[in-house]
């Protein structure tokens, strides 16, 4: 198949489904292809509701239209291409003129994807406690406009690239654990501003634990534990302006 699940609804988001239990392996593009609202991918209990999404190219994608819905509690393994395009795990695809989507990522084992978690111009999400391993590229990135997101309380290990890569202004990251990646542990682009990077744990990456390049106007502030990181715990490069860093 193409695709394992497809929901879509021409007159706005399918709204108030239940994805749960399934097996969703080896189709060509997509695992779950949706544009869904107030509906649960996953359930209460990882064993008994959790979906375990396999050897797609992307795992979950939610486009645009996908309101406050909750994907939480599934495996989602194995999601990758040959080179281009790349595969995703979980995925968020928006516009620009969206609206705050208010998704919920919580709770899931997303492992040895392409990319773990991929936003795009998506606004207003939560992702958190889930745990993104082994990436063969980033483990979380936050690309193109997705602003006011919340990235809290996830473990993201032994990414190939960066752990968490952002691209894009005035998201919170807190209480995160970026450790084991062949690359930076959190990398801000030169677009990414206004950003709040709080109480994480960046250890143990083979570049810098946290790298502002050439960011302006972020705080990085309160991490208390910045280190083993074969770069410098915390890089900010000549063009990087009106940053705080405090208190790690």
């Amino acid at each position: 198949n193409q695709a394992g699940l497809v929901m879509f609804n021409s007159s706005g988001p399918s709204q108030n489904n239940i994805i749960s239990a399934n097996t969703i392996a080896q189709n060509s593009l997509f695992g779950i292809l949706a544009s869904l609202k107030n509906s649960t991918i996953g359930g209460d209990s990882k064993a008994d509701d959790g979906n375990n999404i396999a050897n797609n190219l992307r795992g979950v994608t939610l486009v645009t239209g996908s309101l406050t819905n909750n994907v939480a509690r599934n495996t989602i393994q194995g999601n990758k291409g040959a080179s281009d395009p790349v595969g995703v795990g979980l995925a968020i695809y928006a516009r620009s003129i969206d609206p705050d989507l208010a998704n919920t990522i919580r709770e899931n084992d997303i492992l040895g994807n392409d990319i773990g978690i991929d936003l795009y111009q998506a606004r207003g999400n939560t992702i958190r406690d889930n745990v993104v391993d082994a990436s063969l590229r980033q483990g979380i990135q936050l690309a193109s406009n997705s602003s006011g997101n919340t990235v809290r309380n996830n473990m993201v290990t032994k990414s190939t690239l960066e752990g968490i890569r952002l691209d894009s202004s005035s998201n919170v990251l807190t209480s995160n654990t970026v450790s084991l990646g062949l690359d930076t542990g959190i990398y801000f682009t030169g677009g990414t501003r206004l950003t709040d990077l709080g109480s994480n744990v960046v250890t143990l990456n083979q570049k810098h634990g946290i790298s502002l390049g050439w960011a302006d106007s972020n705080r990085v502030h309160d991490n208390p534990n910045i280190s083993g990181n074969e770069g410098d715990g915390v890089n900010i490069g000549e063009m990087g302006t009106n940053n705080i860093v405090e208190r790690n």
